[in-house]
């Protein structure tokens, strides 16, 4: 058998290459004979589309290719009609646009609508022709033609044809569904495949891929099928409970035979699909996607109130994460790591990949086994490669790091020492300030910061001057959802130790503005947010600069020194503090309502150590009768009286006790 060599393909073929082509896709040909013609078939198209328009180049491939195609689809030799077909479907996958001007000719697809007629109960050639309608059928110019001339065709064969020919058929009907168009005369198109038969179709696949990979032949029109049917949550299910084929599906990987992209893809995209939750929904999707929901459950029985159709059982968050349990089971770690050292070049499997691990890891327990088989440096790999132009696909593996990121340490992510963790920040910042960051990305991209900037003060430099970030985390800090609120607050409290942080909360323009929220936030419901906002402010009040601004809010002293007085006793109840701003703090930030709160000791501390610096630190010192009708000598004085003598408060009763000797100098008593 004698291809034509790829090295040196004209962009006009000869008749004896186009002959020679013809035969080596042959259904009859071994398979290295069929992998050498579609790499030539290939090289051909490439040649001849470099340096032309799409048009013209496409102009060119079927001027060449209809005349020997049409003539082998009308003859009657059973060998000819195959290797047409065959050829036919082959150049689908090589080159949809041709194909797709090959297949909507009007002599061609009349010579495609005889083959059923001239070889009648034939089941090669029927299995040929529904694997290249199935071909056809997955290129979307395609679809209405195949709807329009073989719905029938297809529809009979995957009722009574042979298992081979069922098996394409039901394959080409499932692309027609999932396809999403309108039928030919702008109809609604009706799913022409049951669930039912889904499930039997895949486990019909589920048994060839074992077989495939046992046989060790190429596995792709197994794998594109599954990758389709893998969009239904019962496939999803049926397929996470067979051990034998998921045994088969993760060692193409891993295999040390050659696997093409195309088989990585589509094993990425049927593993993405089965570990895939439903989206997180906020806002105005989320009020959508219930409204769909009420519309497709009907009204209540006896109301004229709409219902809310429960969530389907196979897609609630519960099923998703046992599917994830047996893929971890099954190893899929390594799969996922091996595809990404093959094929980092693939935008597809990049993609499809990260998704995956970020499905794995949504579940805490997950996260030590992806780590230990190597997920958080397939992550970075993926990560490093999709950053290039950042657009939205790089936010999963980027979130799925960051997951691993807030409950591990960065050192066992990145590397033993912090300097090792410093690449780890743009993503990071990338997750945060994307415009189609959910407000969950954003909670975790700076919970991941904050973790890194914990590392000291080398990593905490590094974020602190990452382009950007100091500008979002402006805007973050005011944000109406207390979780991402609380996050950028912490991520403040972890940086201002860095000069460029601590000068643009103290001297430089704005400072006040900042102080502002950080001492609001420091009263609002959120134990925790109020932890992180006055541990920032107990830190910058080491600035004369910071104190006076904060005693220089339009409230007046009195109501800054009630707030930091509250944080040591609660029972204080001051003024609340508001803020010049249309973005509301909190839902109530109510301290009336902290009133018969209990002490918290870190909030003592940080209240203590501000409180001090406030009297001591700022130029010109406050007026002792205010802070002392803020309730500022009643609040130290209970510090002295719990933390007095026990071990690890001494700070915070050394402040306490530089505060009351302030307050003996300005002449007031202090009783108790």
């Amino acid at each position: 058998m004698n291809t034509p060599s790829t090295t040196s393909i004209p962009t006009t073929l000869s008749q004896d290459d186009i002959s020679a082509l013809f035969t080596s896709l042959s259904p009859s040909q071994p398979r290295d004979v069929r992998t050498q013609g579609t790499v030539t078939l290939a090289t051909y198209v490439t040649h001849t589309r470099d340096g032309k328009s799409p048009e013209t180049a496409t102009a060119e491939i079927v001027r060449v290719l209809a005349p020997p195609l049409q003539h082998r689809l009308s003859s009657t030799a059973e060998a000819e009609a195959l290797q047409a077909l065959a050829f036919f479907g082959v150049l689908f996958t090589v080159d949809p646009l041709s194909a797709a001007a090959l297949l909507v000719n009007e002599e061609i697809r009349s010579h495609l609508a005889d083959v059923p007629d001239i070889f009648p109960g034939n089941a090669v050639a029927e299995t040929a022709l529904a694997e290249l309608l199935s071909q056809a059928a997955g290129v979307k110019a395609c679809r209405a033609l195949v709807r329009e001339d073989w719905d029938e065709f297809l529809k009979r064969v995957a009722s009574s044809g042979a298992e081979d020919s069922k098996t394409k058929a039901l394959l080409a009907l499932l692309k027609l569904s999932r396809g999403g168009e309108e039928g030919v005369q702008g109809e609604a198109v009706e799913p022409a495949v049951s669930e039912d038969d889904e499930i039997m179709l895949s486990r019909r696949l589920a048994y060839d891929l074992v077989n495939v990979i046992e046989r060790k032949e190429e596995p792709l029109d197994t794998v594109e099928a599954l990758a389709h049917l893998s969009l239904t949550p019962a496939v999803r299910e049926a397929l996470s409970a067979n051990a034998s084929f998921l045994h088969a599906l993760l060692s193409i990987p891993r295999s040390k035979e050659r696997v093409t992209l195309p088989v990585l893809y589509g094993i990425s995209v049927t593993l993405s699909n089965i570990l895939a939750y439903r989206p997180k929904l906020a806002g105005e999707d989320a009020q959508l996607d219930r409204l769909r929901r009420m519309a497709k459950g009907g009204l209540v029985k006896g109301s004229q109130k709409l219902k809310d159709e429960p969530i389907p059982r196979l897609e609630r968050d519960d099923a998703v994460r046992e599917r994830c349990r047996r893929l971890l089971r099954a190893g899929v770690v390594p799969a996922l790591v091996a595809m990404t050292k093959v094929s980092a070049d693939s935008t597809g499997v990049r993609d499809t990949v990260g998704r995956a691990f970020l499905s794995l890891v949504e579940e805490k327990d997950n996260r030590g086994t992806v780590i230990q088989a190597g997920g958080a440096k397939a992550l970075q790999v993926i990560i490093r490669a999709g950053l290039a132009g950042p657009d939205a696909s790089v936010l999963s593996p980027i979130q799925a790091l960051a997951k691993l990121a807030i409950t591990s340490s960065p050192l066992l992510l990145f590397g033993p020492t912090p300097s090792a963790s410093i690449d780890a920040i743009r993503p990071f910042y990338v997750l945060l300030s994307h415009p189609q960051s959910s407000l969950l990305q954003q909670f975790e991209a700076l919970m991941a910061l904050t973790n890194l900037a914990s590392l000291g003060p080398e990593l905490s430099d590094r974020v602190a001057t990452q382009s950007g970030l100091l500008g979002s985390l402006d805007q973050l800090i005011l944000d109406d959802n207390i979780m991402v609120r609380r996050a950028a607050a912490e991520l403040v409290c972890n940086l201002v130790s860095c000069e460029a942080v601590f000068r643009r909360y103290t001297v430089e323009p704005g400072a006040q503005g900042r102080l502002h929220v950080l001492l609001a936030l420091s009263d609002v419901d959120d134990k925790d947010t109020r932890l992180a906002a006055s541990g920032a402010l107990a830190m910058l009040s080491d600035s004369p600069e910071a104190c006076s601004a904060l005693l220089t809010l339009p409230k007046g002293a009195e109501n800054t020194f009630g707030i930091v007085v509250q944080l040591i006793d609660p029972s204080l109840v001051p003024q609340i503090v508001e803020i010049d701003t249309s973005v509301p703090i909190s839902e109530s930030d109510s301290s009336d309502e902290r009133a018969e709160e209990q002490p918290d000791p870190g909030l003592q501390h940080r209240g203590t150590l501000l409180l001090r610096n406030l009297l001591l630190t700022t130029k010109p010192q406050p007026d002792a009768k205010v802070a002392e009708r803020a309730g500022a000598v009643t609040a130290l004085v209970s510090v002295l009286k719990t933390f007095g003598g026990k071990e690890g408060s001494e700070g915070m009763v050394m402040a306490a006790v530089e505060a009351l000797k302030w307050f003996v100098q300005k002449g007031v008593k202090i009783d108790g």
